[in-house]
């Protein structure tokens, strides 16, 4: 499925969805496709926000 990276409430509201099922890798996936626009909702903004201090980011090696 393809979402607009424009739109915000979606692949934030998905990546929640995924991450109660455990699935955090394509939670984290949806998150890193947003592209922020130029003017966004202070609801959007805050559901980007809240979403990416849910979702983990994979730990590096090294």
């Amino acid at each position: 499925m393809e979402l607009d990276p424009g739109y915000v409430f979606a692949p934030c509201a998905l990546a929640t969805l995924f991450l109660q099922e455990k699935w955090t890798v394509e939670a984290r996936e949806l998150l890193d496709k947003v592209v922020l626009p130029d003017a966004i909702h202070p609801a959007a903004m805050a559901a980007y926000c809240s979403a990416q201090t849910q979702v983990p980011r994979p730990r590096k090696n090294g």
